[in-house]
């Protein structure tokens, strides 16, 4: 699955394709995903500058590599390029790094934009385990 939730800013899964980036026109792609998720993650064998951020799923994160994985999205959107952020599992991490980078584009709560996003996303996203 991939959803533009903004101009130049996409979030999708681990089932998306090298084919949905390309006609989307995707120029980045950040992997949000930790150790144990590698093995599951697509295959990026097209044209982009690809960002991998190790986020773990069973412990607090650092905030200095969050603050890194959201504004890798804000600053490439920002640069003109057409951003994808992948996250496994349902959707968890990637829709609260969009999220968080949207909100600091455009000066919304997380909590508005992860509504927005649950309304976007339907079920494969669980906002309860969104934060990272």
């Amino acid at each position: 699955m991939l959803k533009e939730v903004r101009k130049n800013i996409f979030v999708g899964d681990f089932e998306v394709t090298a084919e949905q980036l390309k006609k989307a026109g995707i120029t980045v792609v950040l992997i949000a995903a930790d150790a144990t998720d590698k093995e599951k993650m697509p295959v990026v064998d097209i044209d982009v500058i690809v960002f991998e951020i190790s986020l773990h799923r069973e412990t607090v994160n650092r905030p200095h590599v969050k603050d890194i994985a959201c504004h890798i999205p804000k600053y490439m959107s920002q640069s003109g390029e057409k951003t994808a952020v992948l996250s496994p599992r349902g959707l968890i991490r990637a829709p609260w790094i969009v999220a968080r980078a949207v909100c600091e584009l455009e000066q919304k709560t997380i909590y508005e934009l992860l509504m927005e996003l649950q309304e976007l996303l339907g079920k494969k996203f669980e906002v309860g385990k969104a934060y990272l």
